[in-house]
């Protein structure tokens, strides 16, 4: 947004709209530098996890951890869910950057 982009489309919109929102905002006000920065980490730190996995079953697991509901796991062919170590995995690295509340 700094060099003049208009924005995007990311797959983790709806796990990070508050922190889109921030960089959205506040990217070009200099007063906003220091949470455009920390919001920009935290978007970097969710897409790099999203892309750490094959992503549409990692988002889908990404929100099932974040809301509890545990529908968000079911994928339809040709996707294939995570196996439960993925998840673990990937729940744990959620914890890490602060995306949930360990159970």
């Amino acid at each position: 947004m700094q060099k003049g982009g208009a924005g995007c489309i990311t797959a983790t919109a709806n796990l990070i709209a508050r922190d889109l929102k921030v960089v959205f905002k506040g990217a070009n006000d200099t007063a906003q530098a220091a949470a455009v920065a920390k919001a920009q980490e935290r978007i970097v730190a969710f897409r790099n996890l999203s892309n750490s996995y094959v992503q549409l079953p990692a988002i889908k697991a990404m929100i099932a951890n974040l809301t509890g509901d545990d529908g968000w796991f079911a994928l339809r062919p040709p996707l294939v869910a995570l196996t439960q170590a993925e998840r673990a995995d990937l729940a744990a690295k959620l914890v890490a950057i602060g995306g949930m509340v360990p159970a």
